[in-house]
């Protein structure tokens, strides 16, 4: 199982920064998941929220889509998490990609809705679309809308896609995700913690061969219950903690 630092290695370092970015690499983690959103000129901003608000507290409120990404990168946000980080700003995609070793591997979820904005945008850095690109094997490209995400596999097939599900779904949608994972047009899924499907289902998705992660785990007997159930990815806060209790 792989360790994924969850918008960096945030329990240290600003989330989804380069300077969190860089810890994650520092401290061994496997890859890094971050979170883009369209900006006024189309650009990837790798931002959590809608806004600016929680990470650039007391200064001017910018709105990603509002905004040109020129405009956001003008905000400090490393100093709300500690005074080391005073001057971190709000990077683009390419930024990201850039801070990564050439092993680690790049979770990206769209907050975006607006599939072709996100499309264009993540294939100006993806290849085989751009060549050089950031390369397709070591990237996975997630959302909790699932027109997005099969869309982009549509479009862009050699890319990894994963459908993210904060709830447990219903018989009849989980019904719909293994058939669309059994017809390629979806790789996987990407769950949250607090939920677990049954073991016939877990079975289900192995054998249409599903590639299975789950967030945001920062406890280590949790995260020994997901190796245990076969899971490939887990996102944690303290990829290092957990890495170093996945060996005992």
């Amino acid at each position: 199982m792989k360790i994924i630092a969850h918008r960096g290695a945030s329990a240290r370092a600003p989330e989804n920064t380069v300077a969190a970015v860089r810890l994650a690499a520092e401290l061994g983690a496997d890859g890094v998941e971050v979170d883009v959103r369209v900006t006024r000129d189309n650009q990837l901003a790798v931002l959590h929220d809608t806004d600016t608000r929680r990470v650039a507290p007391g200064a001017p409120v910018h709105t990603v889509k509002r905004n040109y990404l020129k405009e956001l990168q003008t905000l400090d946000v490393g100093s709300w998490k500690e005074a080391k980080f005073a001057g971190e700003r709000i990077p683009a995609l390419g930024d990201v990609l850039a801070a990564l070793t050439p092993e680690q591997e790049i979770f990206i979820e769209a907050k975006s809705r607006e599939t072709d904005a996100v499309l264009a945008a993540l294939s100006k850095l993806i290849a085989p679309s751009t060549n050089p690109g950031f390369p397709a094997a070591r990237t996975v490209i997630m959302s909790f809308e699932m027109v997005l995400v099969r869309k982009i596999k549509k479009l862009r097939p050699t890319w990894r896609t994963l459908l993210l599900l904060k709830h447990k779904p219903t018989t009849h949608l989980f019904g719909q995700i293994l058939s669309a994972i059994r017809a390629k047009h979806l790789d996987g899924i990407g769950q949250n913690r607090t939920w677990t499907f049954t073991p016939e289902q877990y079975a289900s998705l192995f054998a249409a061969g599903a590639i299975l992660s789950v967030w945001t785990v920062n406890s280590a007997t949790e995260a020994k219950v997901w190796r245990e159930r076969g899971f490939h990815y887990l996102t944690t806060d303290i990829p290092d903690a957990i890495k170093t209790a996945l060996k005992s």
